[in-house]
């Protein structure tokens, strides 16, 4: 019980931090002098991608663990 409670809260925690994050990149931030607004994708798309490669390796590791077991 005490464990999906905490799922439930920092699921609601990582939502709420996103709304923030991409109302500062899109309401906050102004626009580059080359490139306009396209340059705000890359304060998506690169923590994306690390947290992609930390997850794949995460499940590299404790999957190695695991047959090795």
């Amino acid at each position: 019980m005490l464990r999906a409670k905490a799922i439930w809260i920092l699921g609601l925690l990582g939502a709420l931090v996103m709304i923030f994050n991409l109302h500062a990149v899109f309401m906050n931030l102004p626009d580059d002098a080359l490139q306009g607004g396209v340059y705000r994708i890359i304060f998506i798309h690169v923590p994306a991608a690390l947290n992609a490669d930390i997850f794949y390796t995460i499940a590299l590791v404790t999957s190695v663990l695991f047959l090795a077991k």
